[in-house]
């Protein structure tokens, strides 16, 4: 963490909080308890029952909640992914059988936020924090995720909505921040297998056509991941996350090399 902090002191950006824990619903720290957890957050439909195991306050809003899931998995798998998470811990099952959270969390965005961190830590070798405070910026709020990736700052916006529950004031932070700490390149991430081109992208242009005062244009890299010029990307967590930053990255360095650039072109 001594890298990150010296990047963003560098930067002339003092850190008021980062790593928070009190948001976040994980195991204890069993042998091998965090990484039995990361396998299971890795799975689309195991995050949304943690989700919804989160968010449900009563047995009928949770028979709901499982039927939404179901949509993703079979019950057998979604059987087994509850199985897991009360041997964990993480959940604790009621007089009913429905899973209560074992700590008391408000939401499950700071849990995957968490999450993120530890891909771009542990898969990458990026060092990462999440819940990131900085202080005396005019956007205020936290930056979800911020790393450095082969030497550049990146800053990710994390949400664990889906798209219809996005707005515009939300989307306008997330440029605001970015004004904010000027990083090399910054993602808008969603934990989502849902379109991005329907509402997301345009939420995008219409922020940053209003904060540049100019239009701009989004291009689809591939599937539902965008992108403004290898700077700005849009993407969703489908089929996985770690294989949509590994595009996003290749691309965004691959964008800004002269050399690659200029091979390319002559090739084609």
């Amino acid at each position: 963490m001594d890298t990150l902090q010296s990047l963003i002191r560098s930067r002339g950006l003092s850190i008021d909080r980062w790593n928070p824990e009190e948001e976040l619903l994980v195991p204890g720290r069993g042998v091998g308890e965090e990484e039995k957890y990361m396998s299971l957050l890795d799975h689309y439909a195991a995050r949304l029952l943690l989700r919804e195991a989160i968010k449900c306050k009563s047995p009928s809003a949770w028979i709901k909640g499982r039927r939404a899931v179901e949509r993703f998995c079979a019950p057998e798998a979604f059987d087994g992914f509850l199985t897991q998470f009360f041997d964990l811990g993480v959940l604790i099952p009621d007089e009913t059988g429905r899973p209560l959270p074992r700590d008391a969390v408000g939401s499950f965005g700071g849990t995957y936020e968490w999450y993120v961190s530890q891909v771009l830590r542990r898969d990458f070798g990026c060092p990462s924090a999440w819940g990131v405070r900085f202080g005396g910026l005019d956007a205020g709020g936290d930056h979800d995720v911020v790393a450095i990736v082969s030497g550049r700052f990146l800053y990710m916006e994390v949400k664990t909505a889906p798209p219809k529950h996005v707005d515009l004031p939300e989307i306008a932070s997330f440029v605001r921040r970015i004004a904010d700490i000027g990083p090399d390149f910054a993602i808008l991430h969603e934990d989502t297998h849902l379109r991005m081109k329907d509402k997301i992208v345009p939420l995008m242009v219409e922020a940053l056509s209003s904060a540049a005062g100019v239009e701009v244009t989004f291009e689809r890299l591939e599937r539902e991941i965008f992108h403004l010029a290898g700077m700005i990307y849009v993407v969703n967590s489908k089929p996985d996350l770690r294989r949509n930053l590994k595009l996003v990255f290749r691309h965004h360095f691959m964008t800004g090399n002269p050399l690659a650039k200029m091979l390319i072109s002559n090739m084609k």
